[in-house]
């Protein structure tokens, strides 16, 4: 059960990450808003998720 809540609350801030970087946030600035320790741990939950880098997103824009 602590799992799924866990999982439910890291989807909500890759979700809120992607709306951040598509207006036009960095990665940094979205890793460090939603209190990842770290841009790379940020990277790392992002890709876990979406299967995507965050920088790929930006590019993608």
């Amino acid at each position: 059960m602590y799992e799924i809540v866990l999982r439910y609350f890291m989807r909500a801030k890759i979700d809120a990450a992607a709306k951040m970087l598509r207006a036009g946030s960095s990665v940094t600035a979205a890793a460090m808003n939603l209190d990842f320790s770290s841009s790379r741990c940020f990277a790392a939950a992002f890709k876990r998720f979406t299967n995507r880098r965050p920088g790929s997103l930006l590019k993608s824009l």
